[in-house]
């Protein structure tokens, strides 16, 4: 791996001590092992935060770059797309759908400050139905292409794992994965398949992302 050509640790910052110069920081390597070490003089301490995940010279002992969060994956083969280069234009037929979710959706990205001044919470989603074929992602793709949103397909039944966790940690670092983005739209095809009935075992993946959309 690069990390390991450049004799570098990948490690987990836990904070930072003491105010005399140089700052000094307690890493964490692999949960075995806390050392505290300094920043590499060619790194800024405005990079560093606490909790993030940090590159450290074994000779050193000093954070010689900041490292972007852990996500697993099968998180990012989920399809991704910085901003689409789909349009309204696009979207044949569906008029109505579009100013809807242009109110509702677009919106609150682009003039928040309208749902402040009006002292209301903007929705956090909205559910598009219909059968396939109908321009359902095209609609959710030209949203994110007007608000310069990134936007992420993420296909329901891939939730639905085999093995007990895994579901819930992909929900928990997609959700990772949008917040490191300015602006994101979360895209759920086929949610028919972990949005069943009440009290099925699909609704238990519901619940992981309304907890998670909710604090997002």
């Amino acid at each position: 791996m690069r990390l390991q050509s450049l004799n570098l640790l990948s490690t987990g910052m836990n904070c930072a001590i003491g105010n005399d110069e140089p700052m000094r920081y307690v890493i964490n390597v692999k949960q075995i092992a806390k050392f505290v070490v300094q920043v590499n003089e060619n790194v800024s301490p405005t990079d560093i935060e606490e909790g993030m995940r940090v590159g450290v010279d074994r000779s050193k002992y000093q954070i010689q770059l900041p490292l972007p969060p852990k996500i697993d994956a099968s998180v990012t083969m989920m399809t991704v797309e910085e901003k689409p280069d789909v349009t309204y234009n696009d979207v044949g037929g569906a008029k109505e759908s579009i100013d809807r979710i242009r109110e509702v959706v677009e919106l609150p990205l682009l003039a928040p400050e309208k749902f402040v001044k009006l002292g209301i919470d903007p929705p956090k989603g909205v559910l598009l139905y219909g059968p396939p074929g109908t321009g359902k992602t095209l609609l959710a793709r030209a949203v994110a292409n007007r608000t310069d949103a990134c936007f992420i397909r993420v296909i329901g039944s891939e939730l639905v794992q085999k093995y007990t966790g895994e579901g819930a940690r992909m929900v928990r670092e997609l959700f990772q994965l949008a917040r490191t983005k300015r602006a994101c739209i979360i895209f759920f095809d086929e949610v028919d398949a972990i949005g069943g009935a009440r009290f099925d075992d699909g609704t238990v993946h519901v619940t992981r992302v309304e907890s998670r959309s909710s604090g997002y």
